[in-house]
């Protein structure tokens, strides 16, 4: 805000005009950090909240896997579970091994098994 006088002023006007600047410029510089600040802790959040996710995706995906393979081995076989951990890390890990868990109900042999997950 401008003053205006209809004289000159002060020393005392001009002192209370700069000490007003100083409260407003103080208020200013606070209320930035403060948003610098807030925009930090959002940023942290969110960063915290994609890795949360990330690792549960991750915990649950390597969970289906590692089912995958106990079910394969309770089914076909120690051999059978071996060759599937190998094409289980050929592959990236989305979403086939809930296919795979399928296949492991279907076939009647550790062959057609790992034959038709090579396929898949």
């Amino acid at each position: 805000m401008i003053a205006r006088f209809e004289q000159a002023p002060t020393a005392a006007a001009l002192e209370e005009l700069r000490i007003e600047e100083d409260a407003r410029m103080t208020t200013l510089i606070e209320r930035a950090r403060q948003l610098g600040e807030e925009r930090d802790q959002e940023w942290l959040q969110k960063g915290m909240r994609k890795g949360m996710r990330k690792g549960l995706e991750r915990g649950r995906t390597e969970g289906e896997r590692e089912l995958a393979l106990r079910l394969a081995r309770d089914r076909f076989g120690p051999r059978a579970a071996q060759e599937l951990s190998h094409v289980l890390d050929e592959v990236p890990k989305t979403a086939e091994v809930p296919g795979i868990v399928k296949l492991i109900f279907e076939c009647e042999t550790a062959e057609e098994f790992l034959r038709r997950v090579r396929e898949a």
